[in-house]
């Protein structure tokens, strides 16, 4: 009797202190998940934040092109309206101006959207690949959680076996 219970309590140490180590290592499992997590919510955010730049790229593209083509009827009109007088001549250029000015300011705010939307490109591919690296972590120390248990199981199988 004696004889069965050392190895028993031995395999009860082992199991216990193999428990410990794995639940107080700095590369648990369920931190490793939780990184794994966070990785994918940010990569998330990043892809939402992408769509909503595009839309907003797009919309400031057919904005700028439609103020261009307006901006360019009015250059070319010229001192055309110097026939209805200095007035309109004046309010005429004043609204060249003010047009010139909003293309310039739209032009300004497309490439920093298109900018923006680079640079969230990138780090969505960087994420992308960290995502790719913790899944594979994640894969791995299921593994080694599995054979752990599995070698356990063997060692009680063993000892209950005499």
């Amino acid at each position: 009797m004696r004889r069965r219970a050392i190895p028993l309590v031995c395999i009860a140490a082992l199991a216990l202190a193999s428990t410990k180590a794995a639940g107080q290592a700095p590369g648990t499992l369920e931190e490793a998940l939780a990184q794994l997590e966070s990785l994918e919510a940010d990569r998330g955010r990043t892809l939402s934040e992408v769509e909503g730049l595009v839309e907003q790229r797009d919309l400031a593209r057919h904005r700028l092109r439609q103020r261009v083509r307006a901006f360019y009827r009015m250059r070319r009109a010229g001192s055309l309206p110097l026939s209805r007088g200095f007035d309109s001549l004046i309010r005429h250029q004043a609204r060249v101006d003010r047009l010139e000015h909003l293309v310039s300011r739209d032009a300004r705010a497309l490439a920093t959207l298109s900018s923006r939307v680079s640079a969230l490109g990138a780090e969505s591919e960087r994420l992308e690949g960290e995502v790719a690296a913790e899944q594979r972590e994640v894969a791995a120390r299921r593994r080694v959680e599995e054979a752990r248990a599995q070698e356990l199981f063997m060692l009680s199988e063993m000892i209950e076996d005499p």
